[in-house]
């Protein structure tokens, strides 16, 4: 059995997997992570090794690495972005400045429907990759997250005070806080009609603002929660030992 982990800016999650089934899985808060063990021992007694992708600091990725090896003796191979994979080119002239979690998601994308994909990662922060026909990435954009569009309007404004992002509509808001968290999902949804006339590939969508995302998108949507995870698991893809 093989553990996958996904560390982003916000959340952890992971997944025990044998072959090609899921056997566990589980995600915490990437701050709560090195206070604790985030894995039971049971949970990782017949495990043959470890495939992580990290966008945090190297400190972090280095503790967790340190904490799987010796409470489970395990060793973790570090995901990387390389020129080829699995079919996929990387549009990037240098690899290595594209973040590996984009990577992972576009592998992953293009693998599962053979065809030009626009891969959508709804996190901390919005990516938008274009992956062509011919599995060449096409490059991409990266827009602020929701959570970092209301903590922008909270620093940033003296009367706009919005403490939760929860909006089931698109309509103009009412009072101040709808005009927000409106304006926010609004702005995202625009972004991605847009994209989809220039670019009319498959729609992949994933991240946690992706549910909220998907309500107001009236096109065909492949909704892959763990899409990133999906990547780490693709032949094909590079690793390093941690």
């Amino acid at each position: 059995m093989i553990l996958d982990i996904d560390i982003g800016n916000s959340y952890l999650k992971w997944r025990l997997i044998d072959g090609s089934d899921v056997i566990k899985k589980g995600s915490q808060i990437v701050d709560s992570m090195l206070d604790s063990s985030i894995f039971e021992r049971d949970i990782l007694e017949n495990i043959s090794g470890a495939r992580l992708c990290s966008v945090v600091s190297e400190a972090t990725t280095i503790a967790l690495s340190k904490q799987l090896f010796s409470h489970y003796d395990v060793v973790i191979e570090l995901a990387r972005v390389s020129k080829f994979a699995s079919g996929v080119t990387c549009g990037y002239d240098k690899p290595s400045r594209l973040g590996v979690d984009r990577w992972l998601a576009m592998v992953a994308a293009y693998n599962k429907h053979h065809q030009a994909v626009l891969v959508i990662d709804a996190g901390s922060a919005v990516t938008l990759d274009v992956v062509d026909q011919n599995g060449f990435h096409l490059g991409g954009y990266i827009l602020p997250g929701t959570s970092l569009m209301v903590e922008s309007l909270r620093r940033g404004t003296k009367n706009v005070k919005v403490d939760v992002f929860d909006t089931q509509s698109l309509v103009p808001g009412k009072n101040t806080e709808d005009a927000a968290v409106n304006g926010i999902l609004l702005s995202l949804i625009s972004t991605i009609k847009t994209l989809t006339v220039s670019y009319p590939f498959k729609l992949v969508l994933s991240g946690g603002s992706a549910p909220a995302i998907l309500k107001h998108l009236n096109m065909d949507v492949d909704y892959v929660p763990d899409l990133v995870l999906d990547g780490l698991s693709t032949p094909g893809v590079e690793f390093v030992s941690s």
